[in-house]
């Protein structure tokens, strides 16, 4: 997913700028439709993974649109939030990958209460599920924000579309969230183990590299500007 983003941002766009000026309102159009497509699938989801892949698509989808906004702001976003969302979905997917070798299940049903026999597992789960619905002071919230902004001056209804995308992810990860963790233990998450050592070595970077970009994003955003003002000068100034 991420080389798509790169090679658009860095092939289709100074290759053939008159095309993606002049076809960007339909090709905007498009990943937000697959946006709220894969949000609804993500609602429906009963297994924890496929849900988590069906928010990544979502995200994805933004991500598409704000690149043919043809915006500083929308384009600093994208990379930005390609930072962030391979970060969150790592840390994401670890988590995933701990429950089900930890219970042997990932359906939704059959989960719940860990957070009353594993707290720290659980606290540190919640701040990435946090990153990755986009909240303020973690990593996932920049990088949306500065999309959504890129995407309006043009075209303002496709920024309110666009933002649909925190609404409905913060519906289906915390729905996700609690029927996953929050509750009474059942058989078998009763007896859920802490994080080991080993684990904590592996995801506790990777939370403070997403409470450190939501924090103070600008560290990444001064690397990337002078880039993306001569990626849109070059492709849509020069003739």
């Amino acid at each position: 997913m991420k080389m798509g983003i790169y090679g658009i941002i860095r092939w289709l766009i100074p290759v053939m700028p008159v095309y993606v000026e002049q076809y960007s309102h339909l090709v905007i159009f498009l990943p937000l439709a697959g946006m709220i497509y894969a949000s609804v699938i993500a609602l429906r989801q009963n297994n924890l993974k496929m849900l988590i892949a069906y928010s990544s698509l979502a995200h994805a989808g933004l991500m598409g649109a704000a690149i043919f906004s043809r915006t500083g702001f929308a384009l600093q976003g994208v990379l930005f939030q390609s930072l962030a969302h391979g970060i969150l979905i790592v840390a994401m997917f670890y988590f995933i990958q701990l429950i089900e070798e930890r219970t042997e299940t990932l359906n939704l049903d059959r989960l719940g209460g860990i957070k009353t026999v594993a707290p720290l597992f659980s606290g540190l789960m919640l701040i990435t599920v946090l990153g990755t619905i986009g909240l303020p002071l973690t990593a996932g919230f920049p990088g949306e924000l500065l999309m959504i902004l890129g995407l309006f001056p043009g075209m303002p209804w496709y920024a309110i579309l666009g933002a649909t995308t925190l609404v409905l992810g913060a519906v289906y990860m915390l729905y996700a969230y609690q029927r996953a963790v929050l509750g009474e233990a059942n058989p078998v998450t009763a007896s859920f183990p802490e994080l080991t050592a080993r684990e904590k070595v592996m995801i506790i970077p990777m939370i403070v590299i997403i409470v450190a970009l939501g924090v103070y994003p600008q560290a990444v955003l001064n690397l990337t500007e002078t880039s993306v003002q001569e990626l849109l000068n070059f492709a849509f100034t020069t003739k």
